[in-house]
C-alpha cells in the first residue's frame, strides 16, 4: 500500500491543471472577486477541460491568498479568521447561482490548511514545541471547515473533494500522522455526516487508503456500468446510503470505471 499511495501522490499533482496565470482567468477576476465571476470563471474552466462539473472555488483565488505565521500568537487569530474570507462567502453564494449544473466543492483537510498558514519547518518544530497550541488550531480549522462543507451541502454542491496533500506520512512520522491529520480529517467526516444526503463526499486515495488501514473505513466495491468515473458520481450521490467514495483521483473524472469505491464509516472510536 506504502508504495501505492506514493504513486498517487505523482498522478494527482500531474492530473491537476492551474488557472493562476491563465489570461482568460485573469481577466474574469480583474475586477474583484463576486460569485457572479467565481461561476464565470469555473464555466470557462468547465469548458476548457470538457467537464461535467463547476469546480470551485478555481484554484486562482481563495487558497492562493492565505497568509503565513511565523508568531503562536499570530497563527491562533489567524486560524480563527480563514473561513471568514469573504472569498469563501463567495465561492458559497455562487453554488446557490449555478442552478442545476453539477458542483465540485474542492476542499483541503485541516492539517493541509494549516500549513498553508505556517511554512513547513516551522510547523515541524511547532508540532514537537507547541503540540497544545497545534491542536487548538487544528480543532478551530476543523469546526470552521465543518460549517463550510455543511453550507456547501445545504446550498446544492453535489460532491465535496476532500483532499490533505500536505499531510505526508514518511514526512510526519506515523504517531504525528494519526495524531494530527488522521485524529481530525475522522472529526471531520463526523461533523459533516448528517448533512449528506443527495451529495457525496469524495476522499482522496492518499487519505482514503490510510483511513483502510486504521480502521475508520471499510470498503465496499460496487459494479460500475457509467460512461465515465464523472458521470458515476453523480448516479452515486443520488444513493442517500452512499456517504462516502474514495481510492480514486477526483481528476480523472473522464476515465472509464467499472467499479466504485463505496467507503463505510466507524468514525465514533478515535
Amino acid at each position: 500500500m506504502k508504495k501505492q499511495v506514493e504513486n498517487l501522490y505523482d498522478f494527482c499533482y500531474g492530473a491537476e491543471n492551474s488557472y493562476y496565470k491563465d489570461k482568460d482567468i485573469t481577466d474574469i477576476f480583474h475586477n474583484g472577486i463576486t460569485p457572479e465571476n467565481i461561476l464565470e470563471a469555473s464555466r470557462t474552466v468547465k469548458y476548457k477541460e470538457k467537464s461535467m462539473f463547476l469546480r470551485l472555488p478555481v484554484n486562482f483565488i481563495s487558497q492562493a491568498n492565505a497568509r503565513t505565521s511565523k508568531s503562536i500568537e499570530e497563527l491562533l487569530e489567524i486560524v480563527e479568521s480563514i473561513y471568514k474570507d469573504k472569498e469563501f462567502e463567495a465561492v458559497l453564494e455562487s453554488i446557490e447561482l449555478s442552478g442545476d449544473e453539477y458542483v465540485i466543492l474542492d476542499v483541503l483537510g485541516p492539517f493541509s490548511t494549516l500549513l498553508q498558514n505556517i511554512d513547513s519547518n516551522t510547523l515541524f518544530k511547532w508540532l514537537y514545541k507547541y503540540k497544545s497550541q497545534m491542536h487548538f488550531a487544528l480543532e478551530k480549522i476543523t469546526e470552521s471547515l465543518s460549517a463550510y462543507i455543511n453550507t456547501a451541502l445545504s446550498k446544492g454542491a453535489n460532491i465535496i473533494s476532500l483532499a490533505e496533500p500536505s499531510a505526508i506520512i514518511n514526512v510526519i512520522g506515523e504517531n504525528r500522522y494519526k495524531e494530527f491529520v488522521i485524529y481530525y480529517i475522522v472529526k471531520l467526516l463526523r461533523d459533516i455526516e448528517s448533512s449528506i444526503t443527495k451529495n457525496i463526499v469524495h476522499i482522496c486515495p492518499i487519505i482514503s487508503y490510510q483511513l483502510e488501514s486504521y480502521g475508520y473505513l471499510t470498503i465496499e466495491v460496487l459494479s460500475c456500468q457509467s460512461q465515465s468515473y464523472g458521470q458515476a458520481l453523480i448516479e452515486i450521490a443520488q444513493n442517500s446510503s452512499i456517504k462516502y467514495v474514495g481510492h480514486r483521483c477526483i481528476n480523472a473524472e473522464h476515465a472509464k470505471v467499472d467499479k466504485i469505491y463505496a467507503l463505510r464509516g466507524r468514525l465514533t472510536t478515535f
